[in-house]
């Protein structure tokens, strides 16, 4: 536990130390959202109030963003409180330190996948992260996936050790950004219904420990969460541009495009979690739903999710030991 401990102390202190260093990140990307939220949580700003988020965005970057589609939080409450550390620093400062934050889970990922990988696959899959357009591209950014990736490593990881407390924390870091991470989550327990030993059900428990764990917390920070996150995503959904996106790439978003002449991102998550479920069927029917199949599952399903231009998941998901 001590070594725990000073193990943590010591990357908190290398992050900070790390986000000194005055790289040009840009901070009206992505990341926009994300700072404007956690500025607005010290600041006593409903996390799914958009006016009110999109009010200080102006105050904080004045004529910056006039011409910038200010973006809503989709996100569970606990992913802003997480992250609560960047709405104390300045702008650049908090870009630079979020860059980090992403780098360390990125690497710390395939560090997890590739552990029994030899040396020299180990320095090549680390130079091919590390040259990436897609792993660049998110950095550049501040992207919000990275906590997934981290949560599939956990799972591939925990599955192959069969270690119920690694499973669930996988699980609980897919939670982060439900859209991406939904059906993986949804994957991952059915395996362990599936399998139903006893390391499969101590894993189930502590998901379902952890989740009620998020939400009781999330509910005494902020009782009225869950109405208004309904009420945030039904606005979102309202939007004329919802469902609308002309640089978006996925399997099922390229065959909606085929089909219908433009990529509709809402169609296309409707067909990618049709064809997962006639994906699970027919691994239970034909008695294949494995751990391999299930390590093995999550990159097409990313694939049929994905709802971006660069597919920042499928990359690193895709370089895991089957």
């Amino acid at each position: 536990m001590f070594r725990f401990i000073l193990a943590s102390l010591g990357l908190v202190v290398g992050l900070w130390l790390l986000s000194l260093i005055p790289l040009p990140i840009p901070v009206i990307t992505d990341f926009l959202m994300l700072y404007v939220v956690t500025v607005g949580l010290h600041r006593g700003i409903a996390l799914y109030d958009y006016a009110s988020q999109y009010h200080l965005a102006q105050q904080i970057f004045g004529t910056a963003i006039a011409d910038v589609m200010y973006p809503y939080y989709v996100y569970p409450p606990w992913f802003a409180y997480s992250t609560g550390f960047l709405g104390w620093l300045s702008p650049e400062h908090a870009a630079r330190l979020w860059f980090w934050c992403n780098f360390l889970l990125i690497f710390g990922s395939v560090f997890i996948i590739s552990q029994h990988w030899s040396r020299t696959r180990r320095l090549i899959i680390f130079f091919l992260t590390l040259v990436s357009p897609s792993v660049i591209s998110l950095l550049i950014v501040g992207q919000f996936t990275t906590p997934v990736l981290l949560g599939v490593a956990l799972v591939v990881y925990a599955a192959e050790r069969r270690s119920p407390f690694w499973y669930a924390v996988g699980m609980l870091f897919m939670t982060r950004k439900p859209h991406v991470g939904l059906i993986p989550f949804l994957f991952s327990g059915l395996w362990l219904v599936y399998q139903w030993q006893p390391w499969h059900r101590v894993a189930l428990r502590n998901v379902i420990i952890g989740l009620l764990g998020l939400v009781g917390l999330a509910f005494l920070i902020y009782p009225t969460w869950v109405g208004d996150y309904l009420a945030m995503l039904t606005a979102f959904r309202n939007l004329p541009s919802f469902g609308g996106c002309t640089i978006c790439s996925s399997g099922s978003i390229l065959f909606i495009e085929l089909l219908l002449g433009t990529p509709n991102t809402s169609i296309a998550l409707y067909l990618g979690l049709g064809l997962t479920a006639i994906l699970v069927l027919w691994l239970w029917k034909t008695k294949l739903l494995t751990r391999d199949a299930v390590i093995c599952a999550h990159n097409p399903l990313f694939q049929q999710l994905r709802p971006y231009i660069f597919a920042f998941s499928i990359f690193l998901v895709s370089i895991k030991r089957t």
